[in-house]
């Protein structure tokens, strides 16, 4: 018999990563085809990304800003 261990992963569509980075899908797509976000293709027009590759990539994103000559800073209004 088979002793495979399946872990259950969490994954996110293309439209609920789009609302959670408060972009446009089109925008996620550009992400997934330029292979900056991972994701899995279930079919031509169907995409799952893995909470995991989510939190990598805003990691990445994260560490990114961390260095200030990347961060365009805006004015505040008072």
């Amino acid at each position: 018999m088979n002793n495979i261990n399946y872990k259950m992963v969490h994954c996110y569509t293309v439209p609920q990563v789009a609302i959670l980075l408060k972009v446009k899908k089109t925008y996620v797509y550009d992400l997934i085809n330029s292979n900056q976000l991972p994701a899995i293709r279930l079919s031509e027009r169907r995409y799952r990304i893995s909470e995991q590759a989510l939190m990598e990539f805003l990691k990445g994103k994260s560490e990114w800003m961390e260095n200030t000559d990347n961060v365009i800073h805006a004015p505040v209004r008072g």
